[in-house]
């Protein structure tokens, strides 16, 4: 009788990502970054 070989689970960077999927997550992070960047820009607009 064969060994079962156990599969160890895949690290999520180490799976393969289609095109448009790794659009959608490129989009996602430039607009958390630009959501970032505006609550900067209104927070620095207050003094103490």
């Amino acid at each position: 009788m064969p060994k079962k070989k156990n599969k160890v689970p895949m690290h999520p960077m180490e799976r393969k990502i289609s095109l448009k999927n790794m659009s959608d997550i490129t989009w996602r992070i430039f607009r958390i970054m630009s959501e970032f960047v505006d609550g900067f820009q209104f927070l620095s607009q207050f003094h103490k």
